[in-house]
């Protein structure tokens, strides 16, 4: 962990703030903003209908009237549902990724640690599970299960996610476990989760950090493109995978009903991406010394 032993280190740390990494900040702090407070911050209900509105573009009388964004083909206010529909952006994949998490860092400190078949079977098991391209799992876990809800689409990501942590963790395990301390450790009759905790997971924390940002960002991806495909959140929760699903059928008539809900996707990873690339600089173990 990174611990700030003299006066100014924690200056030091927050000058490192390049100018990508701020912009990645502030696009986070409006997203997480703009989701958060959507009932407060919406102009009208996003749930409504107005079919005598249908399609307008974000421009003239309507725009003045609260449209900001135009509408969709049932009338309802696109920067409205723009808000709520990134609520399923912010917790699905969050969660997920905790879940995540979890799984791997506790099968890769387990592999990393152990010796003989415990580390031959978590690894293989690895190995199959990289063997299939992950949006193909998901896809078949979802279908099998039917129709979802948000609990089970947290839980399919979730479990489906580990294999990226396990590996890459049980490769640093794998150089600590014959360090000084770990040693010691042992030789004092600490059990496995005794060392997994004090001494093992303080020592790869910046790495699970940096792949937790990086993971969050393509969770976010693969929310979107399976409520795109209609086996994400269902169509009657506003979400910004099934805003673009409905508007590319208007996308040469309307053009602001795919678009702006496609923006908020690619902005919203951009700054989770660059927000990553800052903490891989500022974590990276031969940089860690000039904190």
């Amino acid at each position: 962990m990174i611990k700030f032993k003299k006066p100014g280190k924690l200056k030091r740390f927050i000058n490192r703030l390049s100018p990508s990494a701020m912009i990645g900040i502030i696009i986070l702090i409006v997203v997480v903003v703009g989701a958060g407070f959507a009932d407060q911050l919406a102009p009208h209900d996003p749930m409504k209908n107005r079919l005598i509105q249908k399609l307008r573009p974000p421009v003239g009388e309507k725009a003045l009237e609260g449209y900001y964004l135009g509408t969709d083909h049932l009338g309802r206010d696109i920067f409205s549902r723009l808000l709520v529909g990134g609520q399923p952006s912010l917790y699905i994949p969050f969660f997920a990724m905790l879940i995540s998490l979890v799984l791997g860092v506790t099968i890769g400190v387990t592999a990393g640690l152990s010796k003989g078949w415990v580390d031959d079977l978590l690894m293989r098991l690895t190995d199959i599970q990289l063997s299939i391209p992950l949006i193909l799992i998901i896809i078949a876990v979802i279908a099998a299960l039917g129709r979802t809800n948000i609990f089970t689409l947290i839980l399919v990501l979730g479990t489906t996610g580990w294999v990226s942590y396990s590996r890459l963790v049980r490769g640093e395990v794998l150089t600590l476990r014959e360090r000084e301390f770990i040693l010691a450790a042992k030789g004092q009759g600490a059990n496995l989760l005794r060392i997994m905790v004090h001494h093992v997971l303080p020592n790869i924390g910046p790495t699970v950090i940096v792949i937790s940002t990086f993971q969050l960002a393509q969770l976010v991806l693969i929310e979107a493109a399976l409520s795109f495909i209609g086996l994400g959140i269902p169509p009657s929760t506003p979400s910004w995978g099934g805003m673009l699903s409905e508007g590319r059928n208007h996308v040469f008539t309307s053009w602001w009903y795919a678009t702006f809900p496609g923006i908020a996707i690619t902005l919203y990873v951009l700054g989770i991406n660059l927000v990553g690339d800052w903490l891989r600089d500022v974590l990276d173990p031969r940089l860690r010394g000039t904190l």
